[in-house]
């Protein structure tokens, strides 16, 4: 790109356009996935300048997930979210909790570890079928 961005959501934009994919990495950081080999060396320089915005802009993008009426719900220790997805393992014998924010999909937990449930988690007002916004990973899981 020629000219200079003038925020995140620019640059986001046209990350999207050259068919880049981002999320967070497991220690908080931007990761970003260029399957057709797109972007250049100085395209990464200019990825790597707008990275710490690009992170938030993604966390922010991910708060849409929140139920905010309720202020005592779990939250990610990550992206700071409320909504989760549980997935069944273990050909359903047990359940695993991850973040349902798709740029986080973090691990929260086994509220069903073969069979016997953990009472410190609640159960989810949505199953994994009724989430529309899950990673594939768990779209798929919950088929």
């Amino acid at each position: 790109m020629s000219e200079p961005f003038q925020n995140a959501e620019e640059v986001a934009a046209w990350l999207s356009r050259c068919g880049v994919e981002m999320r967070m990495g497991s220690h908080g950081g931007l990761q970003t996935r260029d399957r057709e080999k797109r972007l250049t060396e100085a395209d990464y320089v200019i990825v790597r300048q707008w990275a710490d915005e690009l992170r938030d802009l993604l966390l922010n993008r991910g708060r849409a997930f929140e139920d905010l009426r309720d202020p005592e719900a779990p939250r990610c220790d990550r992206c700071d979210g409320v909504a989760f997805v549980d997935v069944p393992i273990h050909g359903g014998a047990s359940v695993r909790r991850d973040c349902a924010n798709p740029n986080c999909n973090r691990f929260a937990g086994f509220p069903v570890w073969y069979g016997a449930a953990d009472p410190k988690f609640p159960p989810l007002t949505q199953s994994a079928e009724q989430q529309p916004n899950l990673p594939l990973v768990a779209q798929e899981a919950a088929r």
